[in-house]
């Protein structure tokens, strides 16, 4: 192929190729089809467009790229791009603070600079010419470039931790495995660095947060951080396990990768918490590194973060390597697997009197004890050790450490097996659909039609999610009565959210369950009728038999709103106060029992106590379809 010797000949190559159809073009862009026709960027930030019309036009946009990638070398520009540090943030800085923003106007930065990934895509297409492409004219870049020293990627899934929404179903973000030296057989892996996409939040409030994530009323921009940096947020802070999931990236597509990470931090995307989320921004970046790979053909919607690692499996030979990282808890709880029942008792006393005597114990099992408690001290006072905001926690940690040194020798070195039942690719799809049919005791023969968006419930089976608990968005029940003709809405919710922490002397938690939403409950005068819902509790559980028998209590409060529910004349409200007892049993990994038992104390109303007992038996035939009996007595 002649290489162009000059722009209108770059330009008539590229429309004679209609290369604004490429789909790396399309990819390098953000470009998805819209639903009328044509074409809309993804990306919001004006800065990443050379066009006007960029953003709506893929062509515009390639003309306007190859057009300014022959613009001269003028000295304002290399004033710019050979300033200072301190005038451009995006990158050195980024990889060390997590700077989002640049702080220079970018359209004064050469369009080559800007745009490398770009630049190779049209240097490999057209055959521009090498030295018109002065990428050794920009400084910047090549330090960035130079600073993550990139020789492979992973893909990175951190576990679902339900005390914050954001990360309520999973986190996924990259790591870039830096180039470089080892230490003791074993790479320096801390000192790698972590990509991810989120949102710029501007609120604490967490019903706000919800509402403004879920339509798209916040920025989200890409990150860099030390791989280090987010160990500690996501393994230490939160206790989550980290899954690792290495690509087989050849070394041109991991720097094509970089590449497109510099371009995008000119820019930000709205962010929607059900679909343009972490797991989808992630995902596109790959398909940008990666022309022949397909992954959002695979996820579907709502893109949760787990199904994401799914995409990686429907493309065959794309994973090379599944790795796992235990949590400090999970830690924790292995070590103290290994202490006889006297030294798993003296653990938690050494929290409350660090300077407790061991002396009736052999040396080997001092030290056993010691390593445990200082695991112990980094469940409990996560957040103080992470943020360096409880002296006393640092006097605590500190003294064991001390204790522990002081007795010399090497811990053995601790290994946790892969738990293959844990692989969050491997479990169970998020949507769900069942039909179903029954009696009622008083109106005879019904169907059901339920509908699920995502994601687990407590007897879904466990492989790859939470033992001990769930998260449902918009479940959903409608019953067909056949003697009415009628179809009601029998419940739903926004939200259904349950976790089940069993308690234990080392590490209490509490219980917790809320649940926002509609559901058909027997009135006063006895007939069923929709109302408004909002439940909520919290108490504690019991795990006995590894965690295969749950046992719950939970003090609730409920919230019924519907004409009919009147507390007061005039108030169409219904509150109950009451315990929650229950039960789960795992009876085999595809095999789970529930039993519930709701009593109500309904002051003010004439009927004064409500009973709701309800019990479900399921059982995953395969992964993709399970057979279940339940029953409710109300």
């Amino acid at each position: 192929m002649p290489t162009p010797t000059t722009r209108g000949a770059a330009l008539a190559r590229a429309a004679q190729l209609a290369l604004h159809t490429d789909r790396q073009w399309l990819r390098l862009g953000h470009y998805r089809r819209g639903v009328m026709g044509g074409y809309q960027s993804l990306a919001d930030g004006a800065a990443f467009f050379l066009s006007p019309r960029g953003k709506e036009d893929p062509r515009a946009e390639l003309e306007a790229t190859i057009e300014a990638f022959y613009t001269p070398w003028t000295d304002a520009f290399l004033a710019v791009t050979d300033a200072g540090e301190d005038e451009v943030a995006v990158l050195p800085e980024e990889v060390t603070r997590g700077t989002r923003r640049p702080k220079v106007d970018p359209t004064t930065i050469h369009p080559q600079c800007r745009f490398p990934a770009r630049m190779a895509f049209l240097v490999r297409r057209l055959g521009l010419p090498a030295r018109r492409m002065r990428i050794n004219r920009c400084p910047r870049f090549l330090r960035f470039f130079s600073t993550l020293n990139a020789r492979a990627v992973s893909l990175m899934f951190s576990a679902y931790y339900l005390n914050t929404p954001a990360s309520a179903l999973g986190h996924t973000f990259l790591r870039l495995h830096r180039a470089g030296p080892t230490a003791f057989g074993k790479r320096l892996e801390l000192l790698d660095t972590g990509i991810d996409y989120s949102a710029v939040v501007d609120t604490n409030n967490s019903v706000l947060y919800a509402l403004k994530g879920l339509f798209g009323m916040f920025p989200g921009t890409f990150n860099a951080y030390p791989y280090y940096y987010k160990v500690r947020e996501y393994n230490d802070y939160e206790s989550r396990d980290l899954w690792e999931y290495e690509l087989n990236l050849s070394p041109a597509a991991v720097q094509l990768l970089v590449a497109h990470l510099w371009e995008l931090g000119w820019t930000h995307f709205d962010y929607w918490y059900l679909s343009e989320n972490c797991s989808f921004h992630i995902l596109s970046v790959l398909e940008v590194a990666a022309p022949n790979v397909e992954l959002h053909r695979f996820v579907g919607w709502p893109i949760a973060p787990s199904n994401t690692l799914k995409a990686l499996n429907n493309n065959p030979g794309l994973i090379r390597a599944v790795r796992y990282r235990p949590s400090v808890r999970t830690q924790f709880l292995a070590r103290l697997g290994g202490l006889d029942s006297e030294e798993a008792r003296l653990v938690p006393r050494l929290l409350d009197t660090p300077g407790l005597s061991l002396a009736e114990q052999s040396t080997e099992s001092q030290a056993r004890i010691l390593d445990a408690a200082a695991d112990l001290v980094d469940v409990r006072h996560a957040r103080e050790l992470v943020h360096r905001t409880s002296q006393a926690a640092d006097q605590l940690r500190q003294k064991i450490l001390e204790r522990r040194a002081a007795l010399g020798g090497a811990s053995a070195e601790l290994v946790i097996p892969t738990p293959d039942s844990g692989r969050p690719d491997l479990g169970h799809d998020t949507a769900r659909a069942g039909l179903g049919a029954g009696i009622g005791s008083s109106g005879g023969a019904f169907a059901t039609l339920d509908f699920r968006l995502a994601l687990h419930d407590l007897i879904d089976p466990t492989r790859g999610y939470p033992d001990d608990a769930q998260i449902e968005f918009l479940p959903t029940r409608l019953r067909w009565d056949p003697l009415r003709q009628q179809l009601q809405l029998d419940s739903f919710s926004f939200v259904n959210v349950w976790t089940m922490g069993p308690l234990n002397r080392y590490d209490p938690r509490i219980s917790w369950h809320v649940d926002v939403g509609a559901i058909r409950r027997v009135d006063p005068a006895g007939y069923r009728r929709v109302a408004g819902r909002f439940e909520v509790g919290g108490g504690a559980t019991v795990g006995l038999f590894d965690n295969a028998l749950l046992l719950f209590a939970n003090a609730d409060i409920e919230l019924l709103v519907a004409p009919g529910l009147r507390a007061h004349r005039y108030v169409p409200l219904s509150i109950g106060l009451g315990p929650l007892i229950g039960a789960r049993v795992r009876l085999h990994a595809r095999l789970n029992a529930l039993l519930l038992t709701r009593t109500r104390w309904l002051p003010g109303q004439a009927r004064a106590w409500s009973f709701v007992s309800e019990s479900a038996l399921r059982w995953m035939a395969t992964d993709s379809f399970a057979m279940g009996i339940e029953g409710r007595w109300d």
